[in-house]
Parts: structure tokens; sequence; C-alpha cells
């Protein structure tokens, strides 16, 4: 059985994951993390023996993201937090 305090990114970025949240407890900026999409398991297993990486960040599988995926989700979090605002401004 999987740990539920673990956080797949991948998850994250195909919409399955669990919030915002998840990263901000896991103490990853969105520069933090397309670095981490954009590496192999190794690196991210030598980034958590050193203690660079926070012990939730994991990969199941070995992959790669293209710069899109990067860019597209990077877009939908950033266009997630723009319609709150104008939803504030429409009740005013």
């Amino acid at each position: 059985m999987e740990d539920p305090t673990k956080f797949d990114i991948r998850d994250y970025l195909e919409g399955k994951a669990l919030n915002d949240q998840s990263i901000r407890e896991a103490c990853i900026s969105e520069d933090e993390l397309v670095k981490v999409l954009r590496m192999t398991k190794r690196h991210v297993v030598k980034l958590r023996q050193r203690g660079k990486l926070p012990a939730s960040v994991y990969y199941r599988r070995k992959w790669w993201f293209p710069r899109v995926e990067i860019a597209k989700f990077l877009e939908t979090r950033t266009s997630a937090e723009e319609p709150s605002e104008q939803n504030e401004q429409n009740h005013l």
C-alpha cells in the first residue's frame, strides 16, 4: 500500500494529485518543480539523500516531461488563481 503522505509530482501534473497544499507542504517552488520534473529517478534519489529535496517527493517510475507539458501545468496553476480575484470583483 502506498504511503498517503508521499506525493507524486506526475499525479499533480495530471490533475490527480492532492492539491496546491501538498506542494506547499513539500516546500517546492515552481522553479524547483520544473527542475524536478526534468530529472531522472536517479537524480531525485541523490538529491533526497543529500537533503536537497523533501522526502515527500518521489518517483514511481523513470519518466521525463517535455517543456510544453511543464508550461501547460504552470499556466493552469496560475490561471487557477486568477478567477478567484475576478469572482471577488463580480460580487462588489
